[in-house]
């Protein structure tokens, strides 16, 4: 893995939390 690959893999999990905790604000559980 190449660490252009990793930086993507951390961005893309960094966005997917950020969308979890817009969900979770969002539905207001």
């Amino acid at each position: 893995m190449g660490a252009r690959e990793f930086q993507l893999r951390g961005e893309y999990v960094a966005l997917c939390d950020l969308l979890k905790l817009a969900g979770i604000a969002d539905s207001g559980g």
